[in-house]
């Protein structure tokens, strides 16, 4: 299943901008330690998601857990230092440097209910940076806005796919959904949609 999981983990790898042997390096083993059996509870009573986080030079994405009954958040990836942080509303805990800005925009993009996690930014999008045009600013919001009313997040067992995952890319001015599931029989599927034309970029 470990094998299985580091090729979905690669799939995702291979389609977010820029990936290289290095970047790649730093996500692979992003959820391995919560995975002993087919059977282990983490993938039953959590939502799986990747977030990622990009600008013109850097790149970085994570893994994270969401409590389908708490709506808890715990982050699952060895990219972030301080593996297995738990997320919560004003309370962070995570070791890099810089990490915490960026958790806190995926928890304020799915204020106030935790019902989804998702991350639609490159770095010149953090809204208290505030040097951002009112006029892309305002395009951001729109993307945030059919995120929250429209989507909502993914099943992490179904009853035809083991793992999915489900990621939002913000490329080349257009929003795309794409989601990753990895059957039973170790393949994986890839779908993509776009959701809006024309989001904007800061720069």
């Amino acid at each position: 299943m470990m094998k299985d999981l580091a090729k979905l983990r690669k799939e995702i790898a291979k389609s977010i901008k820029g990936v290289d042997d290095e970047y790649y390096r730093l996500i692979k083993d992003s959820t391995d330690y919560t995975i002993e059996a087919e059977d282990n509870p983490f993938f039953k009573n959590h939502h799986i998601y990747l977030v990622t986080i990009w600008d013109v030079s850097i790149e970085m994405a994570f893994y994270v857990g969401q409590n389908k009954e708490s709506g808890q958040i715990l982050l699952l990836t060895e990219n972030l230092e301080g593996l297995n942080a738990v997320v919560q509303e004003e309370n962070l805990s995570i070791g890099m440097d810089n990490a915490v800005e960026y958790v806190e925009l995926v928890i304020k993009l799915t204020r106030p209910n935790y019902k989804h996690v998702y991350l639609v930014s490159d770095f010149a999008d953090i809204p208290y940076r505030g040097y951002l045009p009112d006029e892309v600013e305002a395009q951001r919001e729109k993307a945030r806005e059919y995120l929250a009313d429209k989507l909502h997040p993914p099943e992490v067992v179904l009853s035809n796919d083991l793992v999915r995952v489900e990621l939002f890319v913000l490329e080349a001015n257009t929003l795309e959904k794409r989601v990753y599931s990895l059957s039973k029989r170790g393949t994986v599927a890839v779908q993509r949609q776009t959701v809006l034309d024309e989001v904007g970029y800061g720069y």
